[in-house]
């Protein structure tokens, strides 16, 4: 991969992060419970952090790292609220999490495919995605425990 083709893929992954940190954001205005208003909170701040280092990765590159959400994010969000209106549950509000969590881990791990990666790079990307997948198991088991309680 050259160098524009990884600045490409790093922008697809800060593009996503800024969507999953407007998610979880817009996520925690919508719940009832107070511990998962935190837990969605402190996962936009997670994201925010990831953002930061992707967009150093790219200055590193000598590129212009990517300042917004996505269409397809900003279509998502509005899914959610609309399904968030409809059922007025937090359950809905997870399943899109849910949603937005499986494309993420999908954006990284296309990217970690790239065996020419930096080091360094190839390293803080692998610790991200399992942040993410924790996140990702978190939320499931977040939502079997309020599903089972609706």
């Amino acid at each position: 991969m050259d160098k524009q083709q990884l600045i490409d893929q790093l922008n697809l992954l800060i593009t996503r992060n800024f969507d999953a940190n407007k998610g979880y954001t817009e996520a925690a205005m919508r719940v009832s419970d107070l511990q998962l208003r935190k837990w969605l909170q402190e996962n936009a701040k997670h994201r925010k952090q990831y953002i930061s280092d992707l967009s150093r990765e790219v200055r590193l590159l000598d590129g212009t790292p990517d300042q917004g959400t996505s269409l397809r994010g900003d279509l998502h969000r509005t899914w959610l609220d609309f399904k968030a209106e409809i059922y007025d549950s937090d359950a809905a509000v997870l399943q899109e999490c849910i949603t937005g969590e499986k494309t993420l881990v999908n954006n990284y791990a296309q990217v970690l495919e790239e065996k020419d990666l930096p080091n360094t790079l190839e390293t803080l990307l692998n610790n991200q995605l399992q942040q993410i997948k924790q996140s990702l198991t978190a939320l499931e088991s977040i939502e079997e425990s309020v599903s089972a309680y609706s």
